[in-house]
């Protein structure tokens, strides 16, 4: 047995020992709890559209569908024994944030099984997500940033590169952006979980995009359109751009979120409202936008040393009150 410590079950066993131990729990069954087990691949087209009606994106939808159906394929009627050892199977080829992408899917299906009575095994139920080493991520320097926009950019690229910088957009909100949803202040994108949010624009922000829109055929429906009709450009298009741009700035690789990072960190450090950077944004708390995105470094931290240091005034901090001189 694994306590609440343990991650899984056959971490420290062999594959070939964990699927004995399986095949010998599954025969340690009562007969009658075996055959009342369905097979469970009859009822995602259900779970699927229960999904879609309750407003989960088709995106998240078809990665939750293939995540379960991989899973059903190889075990119809999963046991908590079955999820620890595929999990365990396949945690030298996946990343942690894969393998709890899966557990997110198999705990949506075991949950709206058991809510709808279709089974009365749910072996998810206490199954925790898996520990990764956290991945701290810095954003771009400011003269990596400005090298980025000295180069002899294209209206197009300098566009993109503007709503990165400016606005802190995610990519996929920057591929789906639609023409019509960009004023002279503001842009208006589609952001996770089909939420739509509008953001400020700046005023040079938007000289640049009104140049680039003016190369546009009348008929393009979004901003960055693809080279087939009526498709945007791929979020890998704009990936692939951004590193050709920082290869040809003689930089590293910087990726988009790293300046949606930049974005975030540039207007924190500069006195920024947090709430107002949190919902621009598009997060659903400001926990994530301090915790994330709110970068220093070693001069910011002297700075605010130097300024708020409980030293920086000796003679007051001695000669302050205490609470019996003040009753």
């Amino acid at each position: 047995m694994h306590d609440d410590t343990d991650i899984l079950l056959f971490d420290n066993l062999t594959l070939e020992n964990q699927e004995l131990i399986r095949q010998m729990a599954i025969r340690l069954q009562p007969k009658e709890t075996r055959a009342a087990v369905a097979d469970l691949r009859q009822f995602v087209p259900l779970w699927k559209q229960h999904l879609s009606a309750n407003g989960i994106s088709d995106s998240t939808i078809r990665g939750y569908v293939l995540h379960v159906g991989l899973l059903l394929d190889q075990f119809p009627s999963p046991t908590k024994l079955d999820i620890e050892f595929y999990i365990t199977a396949l945690k030298e080829s996946r990343s942690a944030s894969t393998l709890n992408t899966k557990l997110a899917a198999w705990r949506s299906f075991f949950a709206w099984c058991g809510e709808n009575n279709l089974t009365f095994n749910n072996p998810t139920a206490k199954q925790k997500n898996i520990r990764a080493p956290y991945n701290y991520r810095y954003p771009p320097e400011q003269d990596e940033v400005k090298k980025l926009l000295q180069l002899p950019l294209s209206l197009r690229d300098r566009a993109l590169l503007s709503l990165l910088i400016d606005c802190g957009l995610r990519v996929a909100e920057v591929s789906l952006l639609l023409l019509a949803n960009v004023t002279s202040k503001t842009a208006t994108v589609l952001g996770k979980g089909n939420k739509w949010r509008t953001v400020p624009l700046t005023a040079e922000c938007f000289k640049i995009l009104a140049a680039y829109i003016d190369t546009l055929s009348p008929d393009t429906k979004y901003l960055f359109p693809g080279r087939a009709p009526g498709t945007s450009l791929s979020p890998k298009a704009i990936e692939d751009r951004l590193e050709a741009l920082c290869k040809q700035a003689g930089l590293k690789k910087v990726t988009p979120h790293q300046l949606r990072h930049y974005f975030a960190t540039y207007m924190l450090n500069n006195g920024a409202n947090l709430k107002a950077v949190s919902q621009i944004l598009g997060h659903t708390s400001v926990a994530i936008t301090a915790d994330i995105y709110w970068h220093t470094n070693e001069e910011i931290n002297r700075k605010e040393h130097d300024d708020h240091s409980p030293l920086i005034d000796v003679e007051r901090l001695i000669n302050a009150p205490t609470i019996c001189d003040r009753d």
